[in-house]
């Protein structure tokens, strides 16, 4: 079974939910083991980099890292 590449730098699960471990559980199987195309960290992590993942991104959001954005991130206008 194939698993998310990034589910050791993830996040949201070593960063936000990790005092959880059954929510982290049932989001480990339903996002992170074989379906980790439908989770949206690992859609930003794959155009923009895992470090470059907002702290706030949930694996259901519907959110886009615009090049505006990732810009003004790594110049250090703004931060997560």
């Amino acid at each position: 079974m194939a698993r998310c590449d990034f589910i050791g730098k993830c996040p949201f699960l070593n960063e936000k939910i990790m005092n959880m471990p059954l929510t982290a559980g049932v989001l480990v199987e339903n996002y992170c083991d074989s379906r980790f195309a439908t989770c949206n960290i690992h859609t930003i992590a794959l155009t923009h980099s895992i470090d470059n993942v907002p702290k706030h991104v949930f694996p259901d959001d519907t959110y886009e890292l615009t090049d505006e954005i990732v810009e003004s991130v790594l110049v250090g206008r703004i931060g997560w």
